[in-house]
């Protein structure tokens, strides 16, 4: 169950048994009015309110956690809830005969950003990538941010070719939008790596061989989307 489902589910629960405390109390009131009361009724209402207490602090723990699993500069989920997330978002294209595949975006010279402009600058151009991902991206790509200026995104698609159109979307839509920077207008262009996992993959293997079409793509030219087909086997998308 992800997030934003279990979020769902606990805020139901704890709805439901509002309403039980409420109703239990209103019997407890009707019976001290009419000088019936009984330990089964008091009981009763004790332990409804205990469980609605009990529920409320699920979720306060529940939105502490989720919290510390975003990331603060930017909002995204971090990398602890990729690992937590992973299994379930392949279980759920594997019931829909789809496939999944992971990108990794790595900003170029995001070095040279920090150097130039200062790392409060850094930050911003950090927000502004992370909102244009947010906003290349469709309802069923996740994105991560895995560390430092690098960002993993979880595509949902049919077929190799889907999924390649769909990292060049992104790598893009990214290229075609300029941030400013104190009083500078700047283009910041990012270099893409495409992996399908596959049916035997770990995560962390998907990863890696993202992280080699990422990096083929660094030494290449960079601003540009690169597939692996195997872990030496290479494609240039854009």
């Amino acid at each position: 169950m992800n997030g934003e489902a279990l979020d769902k589910e606990m805020v139901i629960t704890i709805d439901k048994n509002h309403t039980h405390m409420h109703n239990v109390a209103r019997e407890l009131m009707q019976s001290i009015v009419h000088q019936h009361v009984t330990d089964s009724l008091l009981m009763k209402y004790q332990k409804a309110q205990q469980e609605f207490i009990h529920n409320l602090d699920q979720y306060k723990e529940h939105l502490f956690s989720w919290r510390n699993l975003h990331d603060a500069l930017t909002g995204l989920p971090l990398r602890h809830l990729l690992y937590r997330e992973f299994p379930l978002v392949r279980a759920q294209c594997q019931r829909m005969n789809h496939h999944l595949y992971l990108l990794i975006i790595d900003i170029d010279h995001f070095k040279s950003i920090n150097d130039t402009w200062g790392h409060n600058a850094g930050d911003d151009v950090l927000r502004n990538v992370a909102l244009a991902l947010k906003e290349a991206t469709r309802k069923a790509e996740r994105i991560y941010r895995f560390g430092g200026e690098e960002f993993i995104i979880l595509l949902d698609a049919k077929n190799d070719r889907d999924a390649q159109t769909a990292a060049q979307r992104i790598q893009q839509y990214l290229q075609q939008h300029s941030f400013l920077v104190g009083d500078d207008k700047i283009t910041v262009t990012a270099t893409g790596g495409l992996a399908k996992v596959l049916e035997t993959d770990t995560l962390h293997q998907t990863i890696g061989r993202a992280d080699k079409a990422m990096y083929y793509g660094k030494n290449t030219g960079r601003n540009r989307c690169i597939m692996a087909m195997t872990d030496s086997e290479m494609l240039t998308i854009s």
